[in-house]
């Protein structure tokens, strides 16, 4: 007879005959361990500045034809400490509770990986007559994340050509560097010619 879910009475009999006497019922109870079942908070990813993706997980080990729908009774809670505004990274993807009535559940982490937002700052083309001393440079920047400037770098910016006044008539190239970030690489350069 079933004594519980995980359990039942299994009873073993001998019945007598000519020459053995009948022996004594031997009841034992067996418990069917509940089978293992991991329940994995999904990898994901996202740019800085970006809401955080929709939090899922996976479960790994169904048996029996269960689903996940079939395998809990309540799924489990998703959670990370990253924000729309932290910086490129990797941060845990934290997974508690969780209930089945079929499985015993064990709970593995996940990461979200926050990438580099591109930056890109680009050089002022310039134009100049043969002899001419070489001009003040400029720049332009785009790719910031909403709500961010310039103040957002640090460093120097740093635009210069190798071009002289005493140079040939030609193009030059115009570089812009110096300037890093905890939040985007550092910025990509895009030469102009001058």
């Amino acid at each position: 007879m079933t004594s519980g879910t995980n359990s039942c009475v299994s009873t073993a009999s001998q019945a007598g005959n000519a020459n053995f006497s009948a022996a004594a019922n031997v009841a034992r109870t067996v418990v069917a361990a509940k089978a293992v079942l991991e329940l994995v908070a999904d990898d994901k990813s996202k740019t800085y500045g970006q809401d955080n993706p929709a939090l899922t997980f996976s479960v790994v080990g169904l048996t029996n034809g269960d689903t996940k729908a079939t395998a809990l009774t309540a799924d489990p809670t998703l959670d990370t400490a990253a924000v729309k505004a932290s910086n490129a990274g990797s941060y845990a993807i934290t997974i508690t509770g969780g209930t089945s009535a079929k499985y015993t559940l064990t709970r593995t982490i996940g990461t979200l990986t926050v990438g580099w937002a591109a930056l890109t700052v680009t050089a002022d083309n310039r134009t100049v007559q043969y002899s001419d001393p070489t001009p003040a440079f400029t720049s332009t920047m785009s790719g910031f994340v909403p709500g961010q400037n310039a103040s957002a770098l640090s460093g120097t910016l740093s635009v210069s050509s190798s071009r002289t006044a005493a140079s040939p008539v030609g193009s030059y190239g115009i570089a812009a560097a110096g300037l890093t970030s905890t939040t985007t690489p550092s910025p990509s350069p895009r030469a102009r010619s001058q």
